[in-house]
């Protein structure tokens, strides 16, 4: 009998943004595509804040994913949200990811995240190491201190900034297909917070 070839595919539980937050996005990546800061800008259609990256997965697995999700989000309610400032990761200094931080409801936001983080680890998918940290990204770049001089200069002139809220009522499993130009997202399965 041939061996057949396991499928998997790179999943991801996000929100999706509406457009309005969108717009205020790409009003930050073209001030610091004019500031000449070279790195890949996440495709717009794109953004989204995620709840939690869960890598390859088997797609064997992904019913009980769906259905540990649903679980985990029963009886939790919308969120109010808003994008407000900038930051990097690891830092300005070496910035490798630069992003838009969230504002709102940062505890039912952190508690969702919590609960999915909690249900998932029941299945054997592997905890975040780092202390989550709701946010967008913005862009990738490669880090060179040339770039990190003129990000920082880049930020300053934006300024704190935050864009108006909006309502996170839905959250997305995704599948993310890597291309050259940029990941293509497909929805696999969506829950209505109350």
């Amino acid at each position: 009998m041939p061996h057949q070839k396991k499928e998997s595919s790179r999943l991801f539980i996000a929100v999706k943004l509406p457009d309005f937050i969108k717009e205020k996005l790409i009003a930050v990546q073209k001030t610091l595509q004019r500031n000449k800061i070279e790195a890949k800008y996440t495709y717009p259609g794109n953004m989204h804040l995620t709840l939690k990256f869960l890598g390859n997965v088997d797609h064997v697995f992904i019913p009980e994913i769906k259905s540990t999700i649903l679980n985990a989000v029963r009886n939790r309610s919308s969120m109010e949200l808003a994008v407000k400032g900038i930051g990097a990761f690891p830092s300005f200094r070496f910035p490798k990811v630069v992003w838009a931080g969230i504002n709102g409801d940062g505890q039912k936001l952190e508690s969702l995240h919590a609960g999915l983080e909690q249900k998932l680890a029941d299945l054997g998918i592997s905890r975040e190491k780092r202390k989550y940290r709701g946010h967008v990204t913005i862009l990738r770049l490669k880090p060179n201190k040339s770039n990190a001089k003129k990000l920082e200069k880049s930020v300053k002139k934006i300024g704190e900034f935050e864009s108006d809220h909006f309502i996170a009522d839905k959250i997305i499993l995704f599948q993310s297909t890597l291309r050259p130009e940029h990941p293509i997202y497909k929805e696999l399965s969506s829950w209505k917070l109350s």
